[in-house]
């Protein structure tokens, strides 16, 4: 275990480059979760929201909660563009995008979900989901006694909705955003993962070429693969310990995180991308070699590149056709996308997770065979 324990200690060595990234990304979670002090009654709320109406004002339920909601908050009907709204929304000009569809007739009479909503990740965004989910569930169940009329549905409105809503206001403003908390964290801990472990691990594989190294192997007889095996190790039982730390971090920070229904899938997904960056970046350091400047060039393109197209900077709806194509080639796309479906069934991401184990195979089975090419070609 010669190379196993000096690859260790050149890790402890150059630790200070994975803490700085580690504090950083910690840091940013910590901000993120000192904005939750909104404890607010829903009509208190400032909220600004875009409805898209293709029912032609056909239906009275619809009719009524739209005349509502333009009677509390900042209501604008438009005929934009799906695109358009939803671009509005990430860039945080209104809390939520609503859309009616044509036949909301039919789907209200069969008691089908009839509105389509995007909503922001915030206060208003979260309050104002819940109060149309509960306008149409009441507004409904007057309608089949034969006893909806607007100012019957107001009354509930004010009364039992809001004793409902402020029940939640703790769990609003803490809990449910303490799960949203752990979820983005993992969601966007694999570009962090990529570009720093290209950089770290690439680094520290480039000093365990020198002479000092090649004197250790020589005395311990080891031949080249077995060497390659033990480093492989030794960058695998750093990463574990890197992602304990995250899991520690969120379990401190946001231990609601790991009671949502979330949790499981999420934290598949986030680990098997952590080890997919370090065999990527074990990779990168077969092909690299010495250069150790080339890390440094290879993590900012490859963190910065898959930042911005498999949804981290920019959501997926609105990355390019191409753009997206690229991302594929990637496990971090994987990983937003399955996160961007909120189905927590296994079935719903097994293909992703199966998607990022098959890109890490590829990667060590790459870097191996790479370095046996190599070692041919001396013979």
């Amino acid at each position: 275990m010669t190379v196993y324990k000096y690859f260790l200690k050149l890790t402890n060595r150059y630790k200070i480059y994975g803490i700085i990234y580690l504090v950083i990304f910690m840091g940013m979670a910590l901000l993120q979760i000192s904005k939750i002090d909104e404890r607010k009654h829903f009509e208190d709320v400032p909220v600004k929201m875009m409805i898209k109406d293709e029912s032609n004002g056909s239906n009275e339920i619809i009719n009524q909660l739209i005349q509502t909601l333009q009677k509390k908050h900042e209501v604008q009907k438009t005929t934009k563009s799906d695109t358009s709204m939803k671009e509005a929304i990430y860039a945080g000009d209104v809390d939520a995008g609503l859309w009616i569809p044509s036949d909301a007739q039919l789907k209200l009479e069969k008691e089908q979900e009839v509105v389509q909503m995007e909503i922001s990740n915030s206060l208003s965004g979260h309050l104002i989901r819940e109060y149309v989910n509960s306008y149409l569930r009441y507004a409904v169940a007057l309608k089949k006694e034969g006893n909806f009329n607007p100012e019957k549905i107001e009354k509930i409105m004010d009364q039992e909705v809001t004793v409902t809503l402020l029940s939640k206001e703790e769990a609003v403003s803490s809990q449910y955003s303490k799960e949203k908390l752990g979820e983005n964290y993992f969601t966007y801990s694999p570009f962090i993962y990529f570009s720093v472990f290209i950089y770290l691990f690439g680094t520290i594989f480039s000093k365990m070429k020198g002479k000092e190294v090649a004197k250790r192997i020589a005395i311990a007889t080891k031949d080249e693969r077995r060497v390659m095996l033990e480093q492989f190790l030794a960058g695998l039982t750093i990463v574990s310990l890197i992602v304990g730390i995250n899991l520690l971090f969120v379990g401190i920070l946001a231990p609601e995180f790991y009671a949502s229904s979330q949790a499981l899938k999420i934290l598949l997904l986030s680990t098997a991308s952590a080890i997919s960056a370090y065999a990527l970046s074990f990779l990168c350091a077969v092909v690299i070699g010495e250069n150790q400047y080339a890390y440094s060039a290879a993590s900012t393109i490859f963190g910065m590149g898959l930042g911005f197209l498999s949804g981290i900077f920019v959501p997926l709806e609105l990355v390019s056709s191409y753009g997206v194509n690229i991302a594929k080639f990637f496990p971090v796309y994987y990983v937003t996308s399955a996160a961007s479906n909120s189905s927590t069934e296994f079935s719903s991401y097994a293909f992703h997770l199966g998607m990022i184990v098959l890109f890490t195979v590829l990667y060590i089975v790459m870097a191996f065979s790479v370095q046996r090419i190599r070692r041919n070609k001396k013979f």
